[in-house]
């Protein structure tokens, strides 16, 4: 990956000085020719010989001051497209986007780096790509060498390095630019299982200081602990703006469609609700989750559990067609987004059924360890054929519930005990 950025790109905005990035109908159309000849031919004649991918289209939204915001979306939604767009490095062909502050933009880590030179000497050149002036980086490369760790092969010609070496380095020398905006593609995860750990503290640091921050990243768990909004992306339209846990969701329920697509068959879109679902919605669905609750032992509804005690999420599924073999789940997550635990009939390997008109009732069954705290409960039901299935209804964050007991570090207790080994 390389490192690119756009140096004091200060641009007045409209209306609302505390908007570090606005975006308004931004669009971006790639032409693609089939050989390089075809793009002479059509210089010379005017003749297209081109087809076009379209990817970004109309995408408007605005970033506040201080905001860290997530992108999600499968590979070729636009999500990089988009960030080169604002970081300064690609051209739009519509639409219009202004940034407020002095922006950084880690895109593709490794830019201004020479495999013939040593690290030392690419950290200088590459800080200068970064907009830095000399006498900048060369006060910085003491730390930079320090938060890399790569003292010990430092002076070493770069292309001597692992990739995870290359990785580390570009990472820490890109990260000491000063800026106001952070942008990053998908570089949260340089370097080994350590070294990604350090980066992702860095951000959080980064984040709490008041920095803007807008990335890309394939992690719900980087967008449900960074975040305080994401962006879902799908094929160059933006189709869901707002809190974490919502597009998570969202995100989830465009991964099952994709995967009952996949699957080959003629199958039913996964539905994804948390509320009341429209009748006419659902008289279309092959089968759907009407209810799903807390229960105590003797089946009431509840909405606090104390610790210890014993509860059930409760289940009701209705079948508007025959279904030979199906599946329910439920997950408990936090306010956020972070899933806590979850259990399936699949993971039990139990396999369910139901015909056309029929109203089930399941019960999950366990005992309360969660730590003190708000909770969200969600469920859903699911189609099994032989080498796949399809995800029908999925409801997250529709029941609150709140745990009560002593404090624990951490989410759960696992109830440990201590004593001198001997």
């Amino acid at each position: 990956m390389s490192s690119s950025i756009k140096g004091d790109t200060i641009k007045k905005l409209e209306n609302n000085e505390n908007m570090a990035i606005k975006v308004k109908g931004l669009s971006k159309i790639f032409k693609l020719y089939s050989r390089p000849s075809d793009m002479l031919f059509e210089l010379i004649t005017g003749k297209a010989r081109h087809s076009e991918y379209v990817a970004l289209q109309n995408i408007s939204f605005e970033l506040s001051h201080g905001e860290v915001v997530g992108i999600l979306g499968r590979n070729g939604a636009g999500k990089s497209t988009l960030l080169k767009i604002i970081a300064g490095v690609l051209d739009h062909d519509s639409g219009s986007y202004s940034v407020s502050g002095k922006v950084a933009a880690l895109l593709e880590l490794g830019s201004g780096f020479s495999p013939e030179y040593t690290g030392r000497e690419n950290i200088i050149f590459g800080g200068m790509c970064l907009g830095m002036k000399k006498e900048e980086i060369l006060a910085k490369v003491d730390s930079i060498i320090e938060f890399s760790e790569l003292e010990d092969v430092i002076d070493q010609p770069f292309k001597t390095y692992s990739t995870g070496m290359m990785a580390r380095l570009t990472f820490a020398t890109a990260i000491s630019v000063d800026a106001e905006i952070l942008i990053i593609d998908e570089a949260l995860s340089v370097g080994d299982a350590l070294f990604s750990e350090k980066c992702f503290k860095w951000i959080k640091k980064i984040a709490e200081s008041g920095v803007t921050i807008f990335f890309v990243t394939h992690s719900l768990g980087q967008i449900y602990e960074l975040c305080s909004r994401a962006l879902l992306l799908d094929s160059g339209k933006l189709v869901c703006d707002g809190l974490p846990r919502f597009v998570g969701h969202e995100y989830e329920a465009l991964l099952a469609r994709d995967r009952s697509k996949k699957a080959g068959k003629s199958l039913h879109e996964t539905v994804l609700s948390r509320g009341k679902i429209d009748d006419a919605v659902v008289s279309q669905m092959p089968a759907y989750v009407k209810a799903i609750t807390m229960v105590d032992t003797y089946g009431d509804v509840v909405t606090t559990m104390p610790y210890g005690e014993k509860y059930g999420v409760y289940l009701q599924i209705c079948f508007n067609k025959d279904i030979p073999k199906a599946g329910v789940s439920f997950r408990v997550e936090t306010p956020s987004g972070l899933v806590v635990f979850g259990d399936s009939t699949s993971l039990q390997k139990i396999e369910l059924s139901g015909k056309a008109g029929e109203i089930k009732n399941y019960i999950f069954k366990f005992r309360n360890i969660l730590a003190p705290g708000q909770y969200l409960v969600g469920g859903g039901v699911v189609e099994i054929f032989e080498d796949s299935f399809n995800v029908l209804h999925v409801i997250r964050g529709d029941s609150l519930l709140t745990a009560v007991g002593s404090p624990v570090n951490g989410l759960v207790n696992l109830e440990c005990t201590f004593e001198h080994a001997m």
